[in-house]
């Protein structure tokens, strides 16, 4: 009997420090001797700065612990930077959508998360329904809850639309 296949997203993997990385990457080398787990990650960026072997390439395809990694590129931003930081998630959103479109069908389950916030979310709900598979939401952050309770964005119109978004995303999840 074939092993069940997942997809799964996380902007931050190994060998990333951000905790988020380390969490996804135990789980899922956890769960590589049960199942077929696909990683789509960005390549390495956390620090802000992109390593020069990861600025080439439109994807790059790595293994690690048992777990099938795509990396995707995306923007070097400045954690000071509103606007950069926000270019460099909508870069792996964007990005992250056209490697799944690479990878084709056949994956039983689709897992993402609340990073980045509201786009982890809408990038699961559109691989689970692309590909007909479930999806699990996990969330970490409560997002856009977070960004609004600070103003990030400042202006109630966004924080709306986030809340919609948001929303939207967490009906098909199982």
């Amino acid at each position: 009997m074939s092993r069940k296949r997942i997809l799964a997203y996380s902007i931050y993997y190994y060998p990333e420090v951000a905790s988020t990385a380390q969490i996804y990457t135990e789980l899922f080398e956890d769960l590589a001797d049960r199942f077929d787990i696909t990683v789509v990650c960005a390549v390495p960026c956390y620090t802000g700065s992109i390593p020069e072997e990861y600025r080439e390439k439109r994807f790059y395809h790595e293994e690690h612990g048992g777990v099938r990694i795509v990396r995707v590129p995306v923007r070097e931003y400045s954690k000071s930077d509103k606007a950069s930081r926000v270019l460099n998630i909508v870069d792996f959103w964007a990005q992250a959508r056209k490697a799944t479109r690479e990878l084709g069908g056949g994956f039983d389950l689709v897992f993402t998360y609340s990073q980045p916030p509201i786009l982890g979310g809408m990038l699961g709900a559109h691989a689970s329904k692309r590909l007909g598979a479930p999806l699990v939401y996990g969330i970490q952050d409560f997002n856009p809850e977070q960004t609004m309770a600070v103003n990030y964005a400042g202006n109630a119109l966004v924080h709306k639309a986030m809340m919609a978004l948001d929303k939207r995303t967490c009906r098909p999840a199982i």
